[in-house]
């Protein structure tokens, strides 16, 4: 009976093996997804996405090239199918993720199986890789076809800063800013504006020249000596003179130290949206109906199309003014107002 009992065992441990390491006729693709380019201490989201069929568990390590820390894990979508993360493990700049298909398995199609938000601590070139095992619904293993990513990870930046939103033809600021630079003595770059826009004027703290062309101007700025940490290298002026979506962009970056050595730095460019101004419509209500030392009041129901009031101002017609949605008045005199 003890015999009995053992073989038994044995029996099912190999059977369980085989069944684990059969192979599948299915095959699949594992992407890596992130951006091209960010910042230290930037948090990023790192995709995985996979092209599956049949499809239903799967457990894979991601291996990180610089120290990073993992913010967020949380599952993907296949076809309107759950990926979960059903465990996860962080160690020695490493992440391993055990995923299962929720309810009955044999998942195929495209999307994401899981988002990572990750945050790097260290500047240099991030290179991610990828291994792991892939299921399909009887357990056998799916032959899969994992791909590796790389990004680059800056210590500093040159972003622009300027308004999410302006009136056609308004004047907005651009600040032209650099982020945790150390060392910097002068910078060149171009700075791209919508053809449709008109340009104002450039402006800058530090010594500089420029010339504009067109959509673009070329600027030069420079620090007597060397400085450290964060501040905005010039200001641009332009009148937006077109509606809808509009990108001002920065290229043709050298940040020099003073050294004359470069400097590596990304840069963030912006977006601004420029919506038609449409007048408001101004139109109010009083009660009761004025007389002489009696007081009036006045309720405003104007409206601002595309946007909304900022401030009422009331002109009574008698010399007396009041600001507000609503006020009330007291005419001292007969007359028309």
């Amino acid at each position: 009976m003890k015999f009995y009992y053992i073989f038994a065992v044995s029996f099912i441990l190999v059977m369980v093996a085989s069944y684990h390491t059969s192979a599948s006729s299915n095959e699949a693709t594992v992407i890596i997804e992130t951006p091209d380019e960010v910042l230290v201490n930037d948090n990023f989201t790192l995709s995985i996405v996979a092209n599956v069929s049949n499809f239903d568990a799967v457990n894979y390590t991601l291996y990180f090239s610089l120290p990073v820390e993992i913010e967020n894990i949380s599952g993907g979508v296949i076809n309107s199918t759950s990926i979960p993360v059903n465990a996860f493990s962080i160690k020695n700049q490493s992440c391993s993720i055990l995923q299962n298909v929720e309810g009955d398995g044999n998942v195929t199609g495209n999307g994401s199986i899981v988002q990572i938000v990750v945050k790097p601590i260290q500047s240099g070139i991030l290179f991610i890789n990828i291994s792991g095992v892939m299921s399909d619904s009887s357990g056998n293993e799916i032959n899969v076809l994992w791909k590796n990513a790389s990004l680059v990870i800056y210590k500093t930046a040159v972003e622009i800063s300027l308004p999410h939103t302006a009136s056609y033809s308004s004047i907005i600021r651009a600040d032209i800013n650099i982020v945790n630079v150390t060392d910097f003595h002068s910078a060149n770059f171009t700075i791209n504006i919508p053809p449709s826009f008109d340009f104002i004027n450039l402006s800058s703290s530090l010594s500089y020249h420029y010339s504009f062309n067109s959509s673009s101007a070329r600027v030069f700025v420079e620090y007597n000596g060397s400085v450290n940490g964060s501040f905005t290298l010039v200001s641009m002026y332009v009148k937006c003179m077109s509606v809808g979506v509009h990108n001002i962009t920065i290229d043709n970056l050298i940040i020099s130290d003073s050294n004359a050595s470069s400097i590596p730095a990304m840069t963030k460019n912006a977006t601004v949206v420029v919506y038609d101004n449409t007048p408001p419509v101004p139109e109010f209500f009083f009660y009761p109906q004025p007389k002489q030392y009696m007081i009036t009041n006045f309720n405003s129901t104007s409206y601002d199309s595309d946007g909304y009031i900022v401030n009422y101002t009331w002109n009574f017609g008698d010399g007396s003014i009041a600001y507000g949605r609503n006020v009330s008045h007291i005419y001292t005199g007969y007359g028309s107002y």
